[in-house]
């Protein structure tokens, strides 16, 4: 599979994805413009996805320039919406340590072991690791206040 600026990746919706941070605007909202109404077709579940992977995508570019403030608001709405996967709680959690806003760094925390307690698949392989990971940041966290 191809598009001329990511050149070959091996999934449809990774590529879709990539394509939809190219439209993606301030607010973390999706444009879809007559070229693109395919993606329109995809589940619900896989156009949310599309959306939550292209914030996280969004917000790793504008930390890379320095627009911290404005890849916090796309995570901080990625975790809004129980985000599956740990990036934006990690992000987070490490951007309110470095900026010693340790109740931030805990709510997030607190969120992450919510969502990987409740919301995410059993049975996947990373997730008690990563529980555990974030279990343990929360009490370093906890000992800083």
């Amino acid at each position: 599979m191809t598009n001329k600026k990511y050149k070959t990746v091996h999934d449809e919706g990774t590529l879709r994805a990539l394509e939809a941070i190219d439209r993606l605007d301030k607010t973390g909202s999706i444009f879809w413009d007559e070229q693109r109404t395919d993606l329109i077709k995809f589940s619900e579940k896989r156009e949310k996805e599309a959306i939550l992977l292209a914030r996280n995508m969004k917000g790793i570019e504008l930390e890379k320039i320095g627009k911290v403030d404005e890849a916090i608001e796309l995570y901080e709405k990625n975790i809004e919406e129980n985000f599956e996967g740990n990036h934006p709680y990690d992000r987070l959690s490490t951007i309110y340590r470095k900026n010693k806003d340790i109740l931030n760094e805990i709510r997030v925390l607190e969120k992450a072991i919510y969502v990987f307690e409740n919301i995410v698949y059993a049975q996947r392989g990373d997730r008690l690791p990563k529980l555990e990971k974030f279990r343990t940041r929360l009490e370093k966290a906890k000992k800083l206040l």
